[in-house]
């Protein structure tokens, strides 16, 4: 829809733990298959991320198996990335706060 309508878009599938771990695992598989698929066709109107829901909605393995798949399919040319929605909530933020992988103060500097 975005190329017939002529606009640049940078569009993720969010994976989440909401609705149990088979749809978790099936929201990294089409998460990877969009990923590649737009790689592939390098549309410079068109970019892909690795999208991630709300930290309080992923489970550790959940957080854990996607990072390895983003990993896994980014393209000298066109990486990809990883997109999170952060402190949705007051939930969220407490999610946030206990994931010192997630924090600020432990964000990589390069």
């Amino acid at each position: 829809a975005v190329q017939e309508a002529g606009v640049r878009a940078s569009l993720c599938y969010e994976v989440t733990d909401r609705n149990g771990p088979e749809e978790a695992a099936a929201g990294i598989v089409e998460s990877v298959r969009f990923l590649k698929k737009t790689q592939e066709a390098a549309d410079p109107m068109l970019h892909s991320m690795f999208g991630l829901h709300a930290a309080m909605t992923l489970s550790e393995d959940t957080l854990a198996k996607s990072v390895a798949a983003e990993t896994g399919t980014i393209v000298v040319h066109n990486p990809s990335s990883l997109t999170m929605n952060n402190a949705v909530g007051v939930a969220d933020v407490g999610a946030l706060l206990v994931r010192p992988a997630c924090s600020s103060a432990s964000a990589p500097t390069e």
